[in-house]
């Protein structure tokens, strides 16, 4: 019978030169102490880390990267449950297009989730639930083979029991191959026929011998014999997998976080450049023995639109707009939902990045423009109200700010614009994204993207100025 995972030499961490076969149908359990690599081991399957050395292979293909092919169903120890999309459409993003409503409904049934609303956002289930809507999710695609990481952890033990039943009839029907992660001795020998510890970074078979019954009490140790190498296939592209599948359902709206960007940066942009405008005016009349009056609204204006709009906007908008991207991306990365959208064959890129850089991209610079509309119309509020140092009216100061503009200067103001909204995401969605095992290691990311953020719009302005005005 064909192997459906093969690993030679695997060499990661504390896992030395590893060996393991799991063929069709059959069912393995890895147990060993916390801190054995069994995550580490979980992750290098699913091409979540890279080996030091050493082969992977899934389903016949070598794993280069996230690897979500057809039949395989994952479930991570964190839920990874998609918290912003619904029930239902975490259920439909993992289940087969054959598939009809009354299996889904069978599987819920069974993991006691059958009264909670189709229409209930993830967020806001227990830590119970969303345990339960993750394990129905790798049931419902996983018809080849299901890798569970600790199923049953933070169940209560009713719920425990109905996972475990659920879990010891999968072998029936099209009869999927099961690699179970766990700590817990009893699970694993209650509902696979082979047992492998995890100790010193190999794997130790302690299945006992024919005729004996399957438990934790007779087991005994067998390393396992090494296994020379196979021929492994070339791996997809990577362009193949960064383009994933489109989910059925996007909370990610473009249309909607260009509004939240716009919404949150017009106001934000346009108090902060408006009191800089009235503080320019204000410092530029009476200097010296000449009237300047007639000149003020044309230097404002440059000032403001050359570089003081996309420098001081691109720093308040940019530093908010990297948090935000980076504690939700890091948020997503530490509960392991970036990685359940991997495994599922869902690109993050698509789901996650391009909207939020198309929505940056087109409100950086209709932040920009209203906050340099701000600064001029509110440096104009003091010859309205008779300033006693500008010896022009309200409406020559306009008309004379509106004479002083040019193509390249609202181009320059609105090309800083796009490329620091593009820039500050794509920073803050990477420092985001990297592994975080910690919420010390969430705070250091969105310090970090904040930090990067701002030297970016500095460089970024610096640099559209010196090809356009010098």
């Amino acid at each position: 019978m064909d192997s459906i995972i093969v690993i030679r030499g695997l060499t990661k961490f504390n896992l030395n030169a590893l060996h393991l076969d799991v063929r069709q149908g059959e069912r393995i359990a890895i147990i060993g102490q916390s801190g054995a690599g069994k995550s580490v081991l979980f992750q290098c399957i699913l091409g979540l880390l890279k080996p030091d050395r050493g082969q992977v292979q899934v389903f016949g293909q070598s794993v280069r990267g996230p690897v979500s092919p057809p039949g395989l169903g994952v479930a991570f120890q964190q839920p990874g449950v998609i918290d912003a999309l619904t029930v239902q459409a975490n259920i439909e993003m993992a289940a087969p297009p054959e598939m009809d409503q009354f299996q889904i409904r069978a599987i819920l049934k069974s993991l006691s989730m059958e009264d909670v609303p189709a229409h209930t956002p993830a967020g806001v289930l227990s830590g119970g639930q969303k345990k339960r809507l993750a394990l129905a999710r790798a049931l419902l695609r996983g018809d080849r083979l299901l890798v569970l990481d600790e199923p049953t952890s933070g169940l209560d033990p009713g719920n425990v029991e109905a996972v475990l039943d659920l879990l010891a009839g999968t072998g029936s029907g099209q009869n999927p191959g099961l690699l179970l992660i766990t700590h817990d001795h009893h699970l694993a020998v209650r509902v696979c026929s082979r047992v492998l510890r995890l100790a010193d970074g190999r794997l130790i078979d302690v299945t006992p011998p024919p005729g004996q019954p399957l438990s934790v009490d007779n087991c005994t140790d067998a390393v396992l014999p090494l296994i020379s190498e196979v021929n492994l296939s070339d791996p997809r592209g990577w362009l193949k997998r960064l383009a994933g599948h489109t989910a059925t359902s996007n909370p990610f709206a473009l249309w909607r976080l260009t509004v939240e960007l716009l919404i949150r940066g017009v106001p934000m942009t346009a108090i902060a450049l408006g009191l800089l405008g009235i503080m320019l005016v204000s410092q530029s009349v009476g200097i010296g023995p000449v009237d300047i009056s007639r000149f003020v609204p044309g230097a404002v204006t440059l000032a403001v639109c050359r570089e003081l709009a996309p420098l001081v906007a691109g720093l308040l908008l940019g530093s908010w707009t990297a948090a935000r991207v980076a504690a939700e991306t890091g948020g997503m990365a530490y509960s392991a939902q970036l990685d359940s959208l991997r495994v599922l064959g869902l690109s993050p890129f698509r789901l996650l990045l391009l909207p939020r850089l198309t929505a940056a991209v087109i409100a950086f610079p209709v932040c920009f423009a209203a906050g340099a509309a701000a600064a001029v119309l509110a440096g104009s509020i003091l010859p309205a109200v008779g300033w006693a140092g500008l010896h022009i009216g309200h409406n020559r100061f306009l008309h004379l700010a509106a004479e002083s503009l040019d193509l390249g200067l609202v181009m320059s103001c609105l090309l800083k614009g796009a490329l620091m909204g593009l820039a500050v995401t794509l920073s803050a969605y990477l420092w985001g994204a990297r592994r975080i095992s910690s919420t010390t290691g969430l705070g250091h990311a969105v310090t970090l993207a904040v930090l990067s953020a701002s030297a970016m719009v500095i460089l970024l302005d610096i640099a559209v100025s010196l090809i356009f005005f010098s």
